[in-house]
């Protein structure tokens, strides 16, 4: 390896300046000319514009092809930006039943929550008024303990935190 030759001339000035590091666009549609009956259409008017009855029978034929080859290609653009709203449609739809269902769920525990605070409540003003006419017939001890179960049983049913209140 010792062998080669050092060139003296490397080609190089050193005043090479990096590209930009953007990344290049493309267009992801063909162009309308890329269509295969287009342009087999316009090679034949241009060729054989007497098999098409004349030249202008014949432009007009190539004309309409590149028109519908053209409407074509605008249908099927709308069909995929029509298929991705659709697809984006159906996922909050979707997003939406799962959301319903979690709300009618939140209301169901709701109403039964609620109807047990409301027995509570009664139990509890029931409880402690069978107290109180105990410790009016000097029965003390369990009308203490009536009275503490009834206080309890009513605090509870106040001081909880109403389900779904913050939402």
């Amino acid at each position: 390896m010792s062998d080669l030759p050092v060139p003296s001339e490397t080609g190089a000035s050193g005043t090479q300046v990096a590209g930009s590091s953007e990344p290049l666009s493309v267009d992801p549609n063909p162009p309308i000319h890329g269509l295969p009956i287009t342009q087999t259409m316009e090679v034949l008017a241009a060729t054989r514009a007497r098999s098409f009855g004349g030249e202008v029978a014949a432009s007009l034929i190539a004309g309409s092809f590149t028109q519908m080859s053209h409407d074509l290609e605008v249908t099927r653009c709308d069909l995929r930006i029509r298929d991705e709203q659709l697809q984006k449609t159906h996922q909050e739809l979707g997003d939406a039943k799962v959301t319903i269902a979690t709300l009618r769920e939140r209301v169901g525990a709701i109403s039964r929550a609620q109807h047990l605070k409301q027995l509570s409540v009664f139990v509890g003003t029931a409880i402690l008024g069978v107290a109180v006419d105990l410790y009016k017939n000097n029965i003390e001890k369990p009308s203490y303990l009536l009275g503490i179960v009834g206080v309890v049983l009513l605090l509870a049913t106040w001081l909880t935190k109403r389900e779904g209140a913050d939402e």
